[in-house]
């Protein structure tokens, strides 16, 4: 599984997102090639390919209290100058749907 959906929450650039998403999809399948991942018995997939997991993540997210996402996330995320996005309370979320 490639990471795909979540990318563009640290890729701020939004001109850079889709190559972004090409370059790390494609480094990580190369990366899962070189520790020896058995090509025969595996599939790749990114989760911007499959529909069920934003759909899932958008049905969990309406049942997720703020708080708790907010608990999660932002501990160390204070750094200055920074101001979190709806990404980074998402992303336990989309964590949970993919699972």
């Amino acid at each position: 599984m490639s990471a795909s959906i979540s990318l563009p929450t640290t890729t701020p650039d939004q001109q850079s997102v889709a190559q972004a998403v090409a370059e790390y999809t494609l480094a990580v399948a190369m990366d899962y090639m070189a520790l020896g991942l058995d090509t025969e018995k595996t599939v790749f997939w990114r989760q911007s390919d499959m529909p069920e997991v934003t759909e899932l993540t958008w049905l969990l997210s309406c049942i997720t209290p703020m708080a708790a996402a907010e608990m999660r996330q932002l501990q160390g995320q204070d750094r200055p100058g920074s101001e979190p996005n709806h990404g980074l309370f998402a992303y336990p979320v989309l964590q949970a749907a993919i699972s």
